[in-house]
């Protein structure tokens, strides 16, 4: 014996129950009044950061558009782009070796991955900007054998000038040969 069940909606004006097409939500103040406190508070912030004459508005006005600040911007944006690819690019090839069946390809992708996610970014960034000083020479060589080719560290991290901080100082006008810092460096 089967039983039917009707579910059809209850007629228009006789509100059942379980019918919520009628219902309606109560106003709440709570959430409006405290959207309304955080657009005060971030207008506030905004203002004082306008408003304030230590941030040196009229300064950021004039370099905002100069050539030596758009020119550092483009490279920063052109390393964004290259360090953006090469870290899919390696991510990729490190994510694959990893979910390998092979185990050696799958050791070292999770020493790596192991290695570089448990050393502390600023550690990483210490080691990054001093290894012109703890590795001189970057070269491709034979093992136990002859160098094929080499590089000065310092000509490969800071191509235009190899790391003498006179030339870009010379380039932005900085630099007029007798401050003393700089006239002993070199």
């Amino acid at each position: 014996m089967s039983t039917t069940t009707n579910y059809n909606a209850a007629p228009s004006g006789a509100a059942d129950f379980h019918d919520v097409a009628t219902a309606h939500t109560p106003f709440r103040a709570g959430p409006l009044a405290l959207r309304i406190v955080i657009a005060l508070v971030v207008v506030d912030f905004g203002w004082i950061i306008a408003a304030n004459e230590n941030f040196g508005w009229p300064v950021v006005a004039q370099y905002f558009f100069d050539p030596t600040v758009l020119s550092g911007l483009y490279v920063s944006l052109g390393l964004t782009v290259i360090a953006m690819i090469l870290g899919v690019a390696l991510g990729l090839v490190i994510a694959i070796a990893r979910m390998s069946s092979d185990k050696l390809a799958s050791s070292f992708a999770s020493l790596f991955i192991w290695f570089f996610r448990g050393t502390p970014l600023l550690v990483q960034l210490i080691f990054w900007y001093n290894m012109s000083t703890l590795f001189p020479a970057i070269s491709i060589s034979i093992p136990f054998g002859p160098t094929l080719i080499s590089w000065d560290t310092n000509s490969v991290i800071t191509p235009d000038d190899g790391g003498d901080c006179r030339s870009g100082a010379k380039r932005s006008g900085l630099y007029g040969g007798s401050h003393p810092r700089w006239s002993s460096v070199g």
